[in-house]
């Protein structure tokens, strides 16, 4: 049995959020992607999508889980008590790029993605498990 030691994550936030968590260094999502985050362990990296279609960086995981109402992250208008994010972790950068990587350029490279020709329809979940295929496609392009 082989042991996987480090999970990889996209994770999609819009540019005020992403903004938060390089000032903050936490990553937060809702009560309802609480169980995703939960899965995630400490050296975990996290691959930072960021509306409308750039990858804009990668963080490490360095703490488990936890629940904070602290006012970090941006409210969004539709996700009621869910606006600030209260599941989170605490991350610390692994690399920002000087320039943001075009998604769509990546999604014929990309397991993950199944149907490419519909390709935004895999980034709409706070976040998800990619390979370490998919990882190292999206590391080369930056």
């Amino acid at each position: 049995m082989v042991l996987k030691l480090t999970g990889y994550w996209l994770c999609v936030t819009d540019e005020m959020n992403w903004k938060a968590v390089r000032a903050s260094g936490l990553w937060g999502v809702s009560e309802r992607n609480r169980a995703l985050l939960q899965r995630t362990r400490i050296n975990d990296i996290l691959v930072f999508y960021v509306k409308p279609r750039k990858i804009s960086g990668t963080f490490k995981i360095v703490s488990e889980p936890f629940a904070s109402r602290e006012k970090v992250f941006c409210p969004r208008r539709y996700s009621g008590e869910e606006t600030f994010f209260p599941n989170r972790v605490k991350v610390e950068t692994l690399c920002l790029p000087k320039v943001t990587v075009d998604f769509e350029e990546l999604v014929p490279r990309l397991n993950f993605v199944k149907n490419k020709a519909e390709w935004r329809a895999f980034v709409r979940r706070a976040m998800q498990s990619i390979s370490e295929h998919d990882y190292e496609v999206i590391m080369s392009s930056i």
